[in-house]
């Protein structure tokens, strides 16, 4: 079991959201022994505590809200600046595919990135929340795009192992 808290500990990134961020369950910046009481009174439901996106309060629930607990959620929005630059892209080896071939220089413009990743539950959360907002929409074919433009953010069908995001016509989830 330890393990599993310092596994998915390691894979947590908190963004913004109605909870503030990832195991902040009453909304109070910070994830203490409230947190875990909402979480364990909603134990095996649905309802409250489901931090990974998967649809039930369960173990996998109780192991995030552990890895991060006494953390404050000020701690979880660290960023890091990637400065501006050109790089070769491709395969300098001659083992890729077609596609990354000829290599060639591509600049890129300075941007900031979340230093901790981003959960597939996190992501459907924001998913949800982008949806509810009207930024995004779903095709007929399960491609998430941003309204207005053609640029795909992920593939909601059960086919598409690397994605595990489903659409259902009214709710992002995760698939076990």
């Amino acid at each position: 079991m330890r393990l599993l808290y310092m596994a998915v500990g390691i894979s947590l990134f908190c963004f913004s959201n109605a909870q503030g961020c990832t195991g902040d369950l009453n909304g109070d910046d910070e994830i203490n022994q409230q947190d875990l009481g909402i979480l364990l009174a909603n134990f095996g439901t649905g309802d409250g505590g489901d931090l990974d996106g998967d649809g039930d309060t369960d173990q996998s629930d109780l192991g995030i809200l552990l890895s991060v607990y006494n953390t404050p959620c000020s701690e979880w929005y660290v960023m890091a600046s990637v400065p501006a630059g050109e790089f070769a892209m491709g395969d300098h080896h001659l083992y890729g595919f077609n596609d990354e071939y000829p290599v060639h220089d591509v600049f890129i413009n300075a941007f900031d990135i979340g230093i901790y990743e981003v959960t597939n539950g996190q992501y459907a959360e924001y998913l949800n929340s982008a949806m509810a907002a009207g930024t995004i929409e779903v095709n007929g074919s399960g491609v998430v795009t941003l309204v207005g433009r053609n640029e795909s953010l992920c593939v909601t069908t059960d086919r598409t192992s690397t994605s595990r995001i489903t659409w259902d016509g009214s709710i992002f989830s995760v698939v076990a």
